[in-house]
């Protein structure tokens, strides 16, 4: 949408647009060829863009069009009626073209490029920033008063004061969305490493215990508890009649380091030497023979080992008593 609407040179102006949802447009369809000969007819409209402030309408959703004839929609009918009761359009508009041009799809502007000037107090966005093909639309901003010129520098756009909420509030909203995603898609990849590396631990326990009578009993509990502290249960030997190996496995590419949790380091403490850790290399996991780094009882030989570097990636803060808390206003 924001391609179409870019092939329009002007967009109309604050008036104009005005002009033509108070007085032009309804709730019932009129075809643009009409509106056309309208403001041709009308002196103070004769050069208005029609084309372009319809297109505009549809970009920010105020109309419906069906094939050549158009009329607002309840949205539209809605501003139209707040405009006659004396509301100005900006406000009524701003969020929407504030949401499409800078926060939608292909949009005009990095939002990384707005920029805070401490010593001003105001918020800048670089006009060369902004793609030469977009030009229709910061004057379309610029225009409506969203954007406002930088008495301090050409080629700095200031951001009206009135419409930093409505900023403030698309980039909360882009942001989330974008970790939202970001965290889907990164969960998604460490689950099918962790499938994938405990699936080899699987099969190479299986390997190991040939001879055990019961090896098909060796299993994933992380299937469906992911709670437990550890990934898989398996016998310690060929001996063994129950269960006394468990395993929690940690898949690593080229430097062997992990993430350990607070409830596998709890785990381990209790389970001493029945628990594992299996430190699975990636980039080896379909080599023929290839074996994994096993660690027996790792809270003796890791957590209390100064051999292993262990960084805290956050840490949980908490009051171990009641503190009468100084406020430094």
């Amino acid at each position: 949408m924001l391609i179409d609407i870019s092939k329009y040179n002007n967009l109309g102006n604050i008036n104009e647009i005005e002009f033509m949802i108070t007085n032009i447009l309804s709730d019932n369809l009129v075809r643009v060829e009409d509106i056309e000969k309208y403001c041709l007819y009308n002196s103070l409209y004769i050069r208005m863009p029609v084309k372009g402030i319809l297109c505009l309408l549809n970009f920010i959703s105020l109309i419906e069009i069906q094939e050549n004839s158009v009329c607002l929609n309840n949205r539209g009918i809605n501003i139209k009626s707040k405009l006659r009761k004396g509301s100005t359009l900006t406000p009524l508009i701003a969020t929407d073209l504030i949401n499409r041009l800078f926060f939608g799809n292909n949009c005009m502007l990095d939002i990384n490029k707005i920029k805070y000037n401490k010593i001003s107090n105001i918020y800048t966005i670089r006009n060369s920033d902004i793609s030469i093909k977009f030009s229709n639309l910061r004057n379309l901003i610029i225009n409506v008063g969203i954007f406002q010129l930088n008495q301090y520098s050409k080629n700095n756009l200031k951001i009206n004061n009135e419409y930093i909420k409505c900023f403030k509030m698309a980039i909360k909203n882009k942001r989330l969305k974008m970790n939202l995603k970001e965290l889907k898609k990164q969960l998604i990849i460490q689950q099918e490493l962790g499938n994938e590396a405990e699936l080899f631990v699987i099969k190479y326990e299986i390997n190991r215990l040939q001879n055990h009578p019961t090896k098909e009993k060796i299993s994933r509990i992380s299937e469906i508890d992911v709670t437990a502290g550890y990934d898989i249960i398996s016998f310690d030997s060929i001996n063994s009649i129950e269960f006394d190996r468990y395993i929690e496995v940690k898949s690593y590419n080229k430097n062997v380091g992990f993430y350990w949790s607070n409830n596998e380091i709890q785990v381990s403490e209790n389970l001493r030497d029945k628990y594992y850790i299996y430190l699975v290399d990636r980039n080896k996991i379909n080599v023929d023979k290839y074996k994994p780094i096993i660690i027996k009882n790792p809270y003796k030989n890791i957590y209390n080992n100064n051999m292993w570097s262990i960084k805290p990636q956050n840490w949980f803060v908490e009051p171990i008593k009641k503190i009468d808390f100084i406020n430094y206003d």
